[in-house]
């Protein structure tokens, strides 16, 4: 047997085998030793197994990847010369050499080996340039695929990920979350699933419109199946609609299907939101959940529509009716929650016939130590005067007019009125000493609703409140203001019981305003605006009374919706809770003029509550209770 190095020298087997080492060394040194083959391999044995073969290593001719995992050999007697390709790990491995002896020029066979009997594939293209970032990393970049294991790790994961199954995860994520399709377009958001997964290409992640059309396509796809489960019910499918606005202010109706099944399974199936054009009178409405209604064939199992208390739901009904042949009087239940909304909105606001009286409820309330509270109130006022006066970091604060020429400069005219056409009982637009006085005939809420407007409109006043709870409560967490909305009652709620916490801060941030303004001339005209929403002790009194008054209300809405939770909350709004739950209510309101309330006992075996109000609590939370 010969041997032929890249150079054409040919030597004797007997010399090989004694210079070996030396022309081992020459002829790898062209090469990437990290992927040349180990030629030490060739003793006089190993040779004598290809007799007739001889090895034909050339370095410029073996640049293919598959090379690095074979040698190059020849027939001694070949002419014209056919390179072969022997695998390397097959060879040592003692198998027959007609099994792993490939022609160079077939290199399809050869690969195939390589995949078959050792999971080797391509690896990809490189170069000597410097590698990608970390947040640019891929998978091809972290393989060393001259290692068996490593390879067959890479192509099971490359097998394994799917592209369109990681889009509908996406998709998931969006609507179940609620945010935008073009949260998909943001480039860091794309860099942190990258650095995530290396084996993801930037190509293979979706933009907003890919997003888009798959929700479609899902939903068409999703129709059928949804409408042979619909088949299943056992009995009517209760239907419940409402209208919600997008954050830009597009307007949809939602349709929710409930429903028994065949296996007693209970089910709440968001059929559709389409968009509502043009009007949004109540046959506009029925207009659209009629083509839902159809669209998955239930127009003859349709049962009873839960909605809330506006007027033109009446006309929604009466035209669902006409069509669906029902009574729509019986057929229509009013949303609990949102009678209890309407109910406390108008306590609190006195929107409607039915106001409450608070000059009475707050005498109802212990009213003989009012005028002590009121000079306990100034005398506070008073001290934290004296207080100001000796601060001289914060005096430095308020020392020049940029917090009382805030309000001009920040709440311009036109972002106020942005921001007043949000809310249900809109403060005057021209906001002058006139005009939040005809404004604050809704109340106290009125006053904390109007702190809430100015506080959104200057960050000076914000910062002012700050630095009165550091005042008032050094060390402790500075909290901000909870500003009401204007749908739900239950932020008016919330606000009221943040403005109860922080009623001391709350002075002493007006108190410091006013006594800037006294030191530069007391102007009436420039008298800030904030300072007309000052609450009187007899305010606080009536915001603390309605806040005793709401909890059991706030409570209540909570009982009365969802479908509750086994083991923590049951309750889920059935006929035979919603009426002791009223009855406890209004019962509630009657007991509240003699002072009486009902206060919720979160922890029944660690609180106490008195005698009066344990039958109250126990229908009110639990009505199969009652004694």
């Amino acid at each position: 047997m010969r041997y032929i190095s890249g150079q054409g020298i040919e030597r004797d087997l007997d010399i090989l085998e004694r210079d070996i080492s030396i022309n081992i060394e020459l002829l790898l040194q062209p090469l990437d030793l990290a992927k040349a083959r180990d030629y030490t391999f060739w003793t006089r044995e190993q040779c004598e197994r290809f007799a007739g073969y001889i090895i034909a290593h050339e370095p410029k001719q073996e640049r293919k990847w598959w090379w690095s995992h074979g040698f190059r050999m020849v027939k001694a007697d070949e002419q014209p010369r056919k390179y072969r390709w022997v695998c390397e790990t097959c060879a040592r491995s003692n198998r027959a050499k007609e099994k792993f002896i490939f022609m160079a020029s077939n290199s399809q066979s050869l690969i195939a080996h390589l995949l078959k009997s050792h999971d080797i594939v391509k690896p990809p293209t490189t170069d000597n340039t410097p590698g990608p970032p970390a947040n640019q990393r891929r998978l091809e970049d972290i393989v060393d695929f001259t290692n068996a294991t490593e390879t067959a790790l890479y192509t099971k994961l490359s097998l394994r990920f799917k592209p369109s199954v990681n889009n509908l995860l996406i998709l998931d994520w969006i609507t179940y979350a609620n945010h935008s399709f073009s949260t998909v377009n943001d480039p860091r958001w794309r860099r942190i699933l990258l650095y995530n997964n290396p084996g993801l290409e930037e190509q293979q992640l979706p933009s907003h419109k890919i997003l888009i059309s798959l929700l479609i396509a899902e939903y068409k796809r999703a129709m059928d199946s949804v409408r042979s489960l619909l088949g299943t019910a056992r009995g009517m499918v209760h239907l419940t609609f409402d209208g919600w606005t997008s954050r830009k202010n597009m307007s949809f109706v939602g349709i929710n299907a409930h429903f028994i099944d065949e296996k007693w399974k209970k089910w709440t199936i968001l059929l559709g939101l389409p968009a509502l054009v043009g009007r949004h009178t109540g046959k506009d409405v029925a207009d659209e959940v009629l083509s839902i209604i159809y669209a998955f064939s239930i127009a003859s199992k349709v049962g009873y529509c839960t909605l809330d208390n506006e007027a033109k739901n009446g006309t929604t009904m009466a035209a669902l009716a006409q069509y669906l042949q029902f009574d729509p009087r019986e057929r229509h239940i009013s949303c609990a929650p949102h009678t209890l909304q309407l109910a406390t909105r108008s306590m609190m606001h006195g929107e409607g016939s039915k106001s409450v009286h608070w000059e009475e409820l707050v005498d109802a309330f212990g009213d003989s130590d009012l005028e002590e509270d009121e000079a306990d109130e100034f005398n506070t006022l008073g001290a934290a005067k004296d207080d100001l006066g000796e601060d001289s970091e914060l005096k430095d604060d308020f020392s020049d007019d940029s917090l009382l020429e805030d309000l001009d400069s920040e709440a311009t005219q036109q972002q106020l009125l942005q921001d007043l056409e949000n809310v249900e009982y809109p403060a005057p637009v021209n906001l002058t000493e006139k005009s939040f006085q005809k404004y604050q005939r809704k109340g106290p809420f009125g006053k904390l609703h109007n702190i809430g407007v100015l506080f959104n409109r200057s960050s000076q006043l914000v910062q002012a409140f700050h630095e009165a709870q550091m005042q008032v409560h050094p060390g402790e967490p500075i909290r901000e203001w909870v500003h009401n909305g204007q749908t739900r009652w239950q932020s008016d709620e919330t606000m009221a019981a943040r403005a109860l916490a922080e009623q001391a801060a709350l002075i002493r941030m007006m108190n410091n305003i006013e006594e800037l303004w006294q030191q530069q001339g007391a102007k009436i005209r420039e008298r800030p605006l904030i300072l007309n929403c000052r609450l009187t002790p007899k305010d606080w009194r009536v915001v603390e009374a309605i806040q005793k008054v709401l909890s059991p209300f706030k409570v209540a809405s909570q009982q009365l919706q969802g479908n509750g939770d086994v083991g923590d909350r049951e309750t889920c709004g059935r006929f035979d809770e919603y009426f002791p739950v009223i009855e406890d209510l209004l019962d509630h309101l009657e007991n509240c003029v003699n002072g009486e309330y009902i206060e919720e006992r979160k922890n029944p075996r660690l609180e106490k509550i008195p005698t009066l109000f344990t039958t109250f609590l126990r229908t009110w939370i639990d009505p199969r209770g009652a004694c």
